[in-house]
């Protein structure tokens, strides 16, 4: 899945890289919390901060509409 997702044009056009990544992340292991942790440079924030952040890019449309169709394809 993550070598799939890689060659699809239309999804770099919504997403940011980082995006995709916590994207991929969250479909394959369901956290979100360690879904950000590969994504983004989180070295040295607290728990409680990278929860707020991953809860944060969930509740983004693009992010979220993205993860429910990675989930799709795993199901």
């Amino acid at each position: 899945l993550r070598e799939r997702t890689n060659d699809r044009a239309t999804m770099t056009k919504r997403l940011t890289p980082k995006q995709e990544t916590f994207c991929v992340e969250y479909a394959i292991g369901g956290n979100a919390s360690d879904a950000y942790r590969r994504a983004y440079t989180a070295v040295g924030m607290r728990a409680a901060t990278v929860n707020e952040c991953a809860s944060r890019l969930l509740n983004n449309r693009k992010v979220a509409a993205r993860v429910a169709e990675l989930q799709e394809r795993i199901a």
